[in-house]
């Protein structure tokens, strides 16, 4: 990736834990609208990001990320978040790549340990202490790509 590049950073809602791997406030995260998305949003600032709180009317939400991306930001967006279906990607960042011109970049992760919620909807991952995370970065994917091939980019 290229240095102080911008990019729409794609992954599964399940690897939304490892966001510890990168801070900068360049980077722009949702969270839930919730206690959860509150205490979860809370944290995100303190390492560095720059939150929006996803609002009831979800295109808003997405012309909110559109602003931070106008602003020259980064954005981080789980595909198939936030409530579902697991893998199942939703049409929020190719439209975003699109609209904006800025690259999609599908990173998929790799744990050598991890704890699985499996009572969860999106199978959330939490890597075990001292564990090995790998992270893959997919080349990116821009207005003239192949997008239905961004599922097997993040390791579907």
């Amino acid at each position: 990736l290229a240095d102080n590049g911008q990019y729409i950073f794609a992954l599964w809602h399940e690897n939304t834990f490892i966001l510890e791997w990168y801070r900068d406030k360049r980077i722009a995260i949702y969270v839930s609208n919730d206690f959860r998305g509150k205490v979860l949003g809370r944290v995100g600032r303190k390492l560095g990001y720059d939150v929006i709180e996803l609002r009831k009317d979800r295109a808003k939400s997405v012309v909110d990320m559109g602003r931070k991306i106008k602003n020259g930001q980064s954005v981080i967006m789980a595909v198939d978040g936030p409530y579902g279906p697991n893998k199942e990607i939703k049409e929020g960042t190719q439209y975003l790549s699109d609209k904006f011109m800025v690259p999609t970049v599908a990173v998929s992760l790799e744990y050598k340990m991890a704890m699985t919620l499996f009572w969860r909807w999106d199978k959330y991952k939490i890597p075990l202490p001292f564990s090995k995370v790998k992270i893959v970065f997919s080349e990116p994917f821009t207005k003239d790509s192949d997008w239905s091939k961004l599922g097997e980019a993040l390791g579907s």
